[in-house]
């Protein structure tokens, strides 16, 4: 995830949202998660605004990568005793 400042017009006032990228049919999207206000007036309340938000987004992301769970798949061994299971889609990193 990621702070994006948007501007929908000129002369208008600049909107403060967290978003993700995500890909689409190859394409790379991007999506709104969260609008957080209007920019000048969140630096009206806290002028270290962006910092204090981009530290959130870290947090989150932190917090999202605890849940991943790390785990080892063999495609060439064969269970022959046991029906097959679906664990539903799976998406493999690199080992580092």
């Amino acid at each position: 995830m990621f702070l994006l400042l948007k501007k929908s017009k000129p002369g208008t006032s600049v909107q403060v949202y967290f978003a993700e990228s995500y890909r689409e049919n190859g394409k790379v999207r991007q999506r709104l998660v969260k609008r957080i206000g209007e920019l000048t007036e969140l630096q009206k309340q806290d002028k270290d605004i962006i910092q204090k938000l981009k530290l959130e987004l870290k947090l989150i992301t932190q917090d999202k990568r605890q849940h991943l769970i790390e785990m080892t798949l063999d495609l060439n061994a064969r269970n022959t005793n046991e029906k097959s299971l679906n664990f539903g889609y799976l998406y493999l990193l690199p080992a580092e």
